[in-house]
C-alpha cells in the first residue's frame, strides 16, 4: 500500500489553556469587585457618587465582557475594567471616609488574570505597568479612595510581589503552553503513524486469516484428493468439498473484538463435533481486538486439527487463563510428537507465524506418556479489556512533573518572600522567629522544586504545610496590633498566595489539594479575626482573595491536566472512527482479493466432486487436484513467485511434473529453498528423465507411492535440484541432459530414500 496515499488527518486538539484563562479572569474579577463592593458598603462616612460611578462603570464593562459577542476581546475588556478601579484614586479628589480601593488586591488580580489570558510578552508588559501604577498610587499623597499603606518599605513590597510572582508565573505558563503545543504536534504525528501501522496490520491480518483458511480447507482437500481417496469414502469427500465451497467468501470470523471464550466456541464450531470433543475451562477471560481474535482463532483451529490428525484421540481439553498474558492450552493424551520431528506446516504457519505478528508465541510439549500440549500465548499489552484503569484520567500529564522550568516559575513568590522576609517580620512580635520561619519555609519550597521527582517530595510537602500553618498559628496567638496589618497581609500573600503553589500540586489527589486550601484559608481568616476589630477589614480582604487564588490555581492546573487527557481521548475516539471506516473498506477489498486466490477451475473441481459429477478416484480428478494445489501454493507464497515478466523455471518444472506424478498416484512436494538464478526453463528432456525416475519408484513400490520431494537451492556457481525419491536401487539412465549434470548423491539402503542431484551452471 502506498504510504503517501491520502489519509484522513487526525483531529487537532483545541487550546486547553483557554478555560484556564477564563477561570483566571473570573477569579480576578471576584478579587477586584467583591472586596471593593464590600469596602464601599461597610465604609463609614460619606460616599461620593463618583466612587459609585467608577465602580459601576468598571463592573458594567466586566459584565459586557461576558457576552458572547465580545468573547474574543474578553481579556482586554476585563483588564481595562480592573485597571480603571486601580487608577480611580488618581481620578478622585480627596473626600471623607476610609478608602474602598484595595490597591494591593486589585493589582495582584489584574496581574494573574493577564498572565493566563495574554501572550507572554503582553502579560509581562501588563505586570510591569500594574506594578508601576501600584507604586505610584501608594507614594502619591493617597486620596481617601485608596486603601493603602504609604510607609516607604511596605509601599515597595506590593510592586515587588507583583514583579517576582508575575515573572515567575509567566515563565511557568509559557512552559505549559509549549508543552501542550509540543504534545499536540506529537499526538498528531503518532496518530498518523499509528493509523498507518494499524491499517497495514489489520489488512495484512485479514489477508493472512483468509489465506490460512484456504490452506486449512481447500488446499488440504485438494492435497487429499490428489493422493487418492477410495470410492468408499466418496460421500465424505463430497461433504468436505461442499463445506469448503460454503466457506469461500465468508471473510473474517470476527469483524469486532471478541472474548477468548467466544473464539474457542467458534473454533470448535469449525470442526465436526464427533471428531474432537473438548472440555473447556476458563479461569479468566479477556477481550481481544478483532485482528488478534482472528489470529488466535486460526491457531486454535490448527491445534484442534493436529489433535484430530496425529494424536489418535477424539477428545481434548482446553484451558484459558489470564495472568501476565493470555494463555490457551490445548491438551490431548495421544501418542505425542517425536522429539526429532521437524516443525510441521500447521504449527509453523497456522499457529506460530500468526501469533508472532501480534507479539505472541506458541509452545509444544509432547511425550508418549502424557500426550501433547499446545500453549498459545498473547501478551497482556495487546488485550483491550485488561488495560489498568482504562476509564480513569491521569491527574498529571507532565505540566509540572516533567518541567523544572515550570517549577522554578512557580517559585516567584517564594523569591519575593526571601527578599522581603526581614521587612515583613521585623515589625511583628518576635520578629526574629517569624523571619527564621519565613526563610525556612522558602528554603523548603526551593528544595521541593529541585527534589520534585524523588522520594523526599511528600516529606518536604508535609514539612512546608506544617511550617506555613505554624507561622499563621503563632501570629494569631501573639496578639498583633493594628500597626502590624501591612506586614501580616504581605505574610498572607507570600506564605499562602504564592508559597503554596508547589505544595498544592505535590499531591496527586484532589481531596488533599482541597484540604490544604481549606487549612490555609481557615488559618488566614483566623489570623485576620485575631486582629483588633478596627483593623480587620484589610486582612479579611487579603484572606478572602488568597483563598480564592489558592483554590483557583489548584483547580486550573488540575483542569488543564485533566482536559489534556480528555481532549486526547476525544481526538483518539474521532480518529478511531475515521480510521475504522477507512480500514473496514480496505478490509473488504483485502478479503475479496484473498478469496480470489481460488481460481474458477478450483471452484469448479470442488463443485463437481461435491455434487457427484466427478468421481474422487478418477485419475484425471487426482491430477487436476494436484495441479490446482500447486497453483494455490504458488499464490500463497509457499512456492517462490516468478520473476517479473518471466515464468520461473522451478515453478514451470513443478507444473509439468504434477500431472505426471498424479498418474502414478503420488504428488510433488516442491520447495525453492533459495531463489534460482537462471530464468530459462529446464530442458524438456529433463522432464522425461524425471518421469522415468518416478516410473521406477512406482514399479518398486509395494504400497501407494509416497510424495516425490524436490528442493531447489543455489550452490557454488550452480543452480541445484535435489530429488528425494522413496526408492532403493535406483538406476540412472543419463548423467548429462543439456547443460544439466545429473549425479546420484545417496543411494538408498533399507528404508532410506535416494537423493539425486541435478546441477546446471548459473546464468
Amino acid at each position: 500500500m502506498n504510504r503517501d496515499a491520502a489519509e484522513p488527518a487526525p483531529p487537532r486538539q483545541s487550546n486547553v489553556l483557554q478555560v484556564g484563562a477564563n477561570t483566571a479572569l473570573n477569579v480576578a474579577a471576584i478579587a477586584t469587585f467583591v472586596p471593593c463592593l464590600y469596602l464601599l458598603c461597610v465604609g463609614r462616612g460619606t460616599r461620593d457618587w463618583r466612587e459609585w460611578a467608577i465602580y459601576a462603570l468598571a463592573l458594567g464593562l466586566w459584565c459586557i465582557a461576558l457576552l458572547p459577542v465580545v468573547r474574543r476581546f474578553r481579556a482586554e475588556v476585563s483588564t481595562f475594567a480592573a485597571m480603571l478601579i486601580l487608577a480611580s484614586p488618581l481620578l478622585l479628589t480627596p473626600i471623607g471616609g476610609p478608602g474602598w480601593v484595595a490597591v494591593g488586591t486589585v493589582s495582584f488580580a489584574i496581574s494573574v488574570g493577564a498572565i493566563f489570558s495574554f501572550p507572554s510578552r503582553i502579560a509581562l508588559a501588563i505586570v510591569l505597568s500594574v506594578a508601576a501604577l501600584d507604586a505610584y498610587v501608594r507614594y502619591r499623597e493617597p486620596p481617601a479612595a485608596a486603601f493603602v499603606n504609604s510607609d516607604l518599605m511596605h509601599g515597595l513590597i506590593g510592586p515587588l510581589l507583583l514583579v517576582f510572582s508575575g515573572i515567575g508565573l509567566i515563565l511557568a505558563q509559557g512552559v505549559w503552553v509549549r508543552y501542550i503545543q509540543a504534545g499536540d504536534r506529537l499526538i498528531a504525528k503518532l496518530r498518523e503513524e499509528e493509523g498507518f501501522e494499524r491499517r497495514e496490520l489489520r489488512i495484512f491480518s485479514a489477508r493472512t486469516a483468509i489465506e490460512r483458511r484456504i490452506h486449512e480447507t481447500v488446499l488440504n482437500t485438494l492435497a487429499g484428493i490428489s493422493m487418492g481417496i477410495p470410492a468408499t469414502s466418496a460421500s465424505v469427500a463430497r461433504r468436505i468439498c461442499q463445506r469448503d465451497l460454503d466457506g469461500i467468501g465468508t471473510g473474517a470470523t470476527y469483524v469486532h473484538e471478541a472474548s477468548a471464550g467466544d473464539i474457542i466456541t467458534s473454533a470448535l464450531a469449525s470442526q465436526d463435533a464427533p471428531r474432537v470433543s473438548c472440555s473447556i475451562t476458563i479461569h479468566a477471560d479477556a477481550i481481544l481486538p478483532a485482528h488478534i481474535a482472528n489470529t488466535v482463532r486460526d491457531a486454535v483451529v490448527e491445534a484442534l486439527r493436529n489433535v484430530e490428525r496425529h494424536s489418535g484421540q477424539t477428545s481434548a481439553s482446553i484451558h484459558v487463563n489470564l495472568l501476565d498474558s493470555l494463555t490457551i492450552r490445548i491438551h490431548d493424551s495421544g501418542s505425542g510428537i517425536a522429539r526429532d520431528a521437524p516443525e510441521g506446516f500447521g504449527i509453523r504457519e497456522g499457529m506460530t507465524s500468526g501469533l508472532t505478528l501480534v507479539g505472541g508465541s506458541t509452545s509444544v510439549e509432547s511425550s508418549a506418556t502424557y500426550g501433547t500440549s499446545v500453549t498459545l500465548t498473547v501478551p497482556i499489552s495487546a488485550l483491550s479489556s485488561v488495560s489498568t484503569r482504562s476509564n480513569e484520567l491521569p491527574l498529571r500529564s507532565g505540566l509540572i512533573d516533567d518541567s523544572l522550568t515550570a517549577r522554578l516559575g512557580m517559585l516567584g513568590t517564594i523569591l519575593f518572600l526571601l527578599v522581603a522576609s526581614w521587612t515583613i517580620a521585623e515589625p511583628l512580635p518576635a520578629g526574629l522567629g517569624v523571619f527564621l520561619g519565613l526563610v525556612t519555609y522558602a528554603l523548603i519550597n526551593i528544595a521541593l522544586c529541585f527534589a520534585w521527582n524523588t522520594r523526599v517530595r511528600m516529606p518536604l510537602t508535609i514539612a512546608g504545610t506544617c511550617l506555613g500553618l505554624g507561622v499563621f498559628a503563632y501570629m494569631a496567638t501573639s496578639a498583633p496590633g493594628c500597626s502590624n496589618v501591612s506586614s501580616i497581609s504581605w505574610l498572607m500573600y507570600g506564605v499562602s498566595g504564592g508559597g503554596t503553589l508547589l505544595i498544592l500540586n505535590a499531591s496527586r489527589r484532589h481531596t488533599i489539594q482541597l484540604g490544604i486550601v481549606a487549612a490555609f484559608a481557615l488559618a488566614g481568616f483566623a489570623l485576620a479575626l485575631a486582629m483588633p476589630p478596627s483593623c480587620q477589614v484589610e486582612l479579611l480582604v487579603a484572606a478572602f482573595i488568597v483563598s480564592c487564588y489558592m483554590a483557583s490555581f489548584a483547580s486550573v492546573i488540575l483542569w488543564i491536566d485533566r482536559n489534556v487527557a480528555v481532549q486526547q481521548h476525544r481526538a483518539a475516539a474521532i480518529w478511531e472512527r475515521i480510521l475504522n471506516e477507512r480500514v473496514e473498506f480496505d478490509l473488504q477489498i483485502a478479503t475479496r482479493k484473498s478469496w480470489d486466490l481460488l481460481t474458477t477451475s478450483t471452484r469448479s473441481l470442488l463443485q463437481g466432486i461435491a455434487d457427484g459429477t466427478y468421481a474422487v478416484d478418477d485419475p484425471w480428478v487426482r491430477a487436476t487436484a494436484a495441479a490446482e494445489a500447486t497453483v494455490i501454493r504458488n499464490r500463497l507464497g509457499l512456492i517462490s513467485p516468478p520473476h517479473k515478466g518471466h515464468d520461473k523455471p522451478f515453478t514451470t518444472l513443478l507444473s509439468q511434473l504434477t500431472p505426471v506424478a498424479a498418474r502414478f498416484g503420488t504428488t510433488i512436494d516442491g520447495d525453492e529453498v533459495e531463489p534460482l538464478t537462471r530464468l530459462d526453463p529446464y530442458p524438456g528432456a529433463l522432464v522425461d528423465f524425471i518421469e522415468e525416475v518416478i516410473l521406477q519408484c512406482a514399479a518398486s513400490a509395494e504400497s501407494p507411492l509416497e510424495p516425490i520431494g524436490i528442493r531447489a537451492l543455489v550452490d557454488t556457481n550452480v543452480d541445484e535440484l535435489i530429488l528425494n525419491l522413496p526408492i532403493t536401487g535406483l538406476v540412472l539412465n543419463a548423467s548429462l541432459i543439456g547443460d544439466c549434470q545429473i549425479e546420484l548423491l545417496a543411494p538408498g539402503q533399507g528404508d532410506a530414500s535416494t537423493l539425486v542431484s541435478i546441477r546446471r551452471p548459473m546464468a
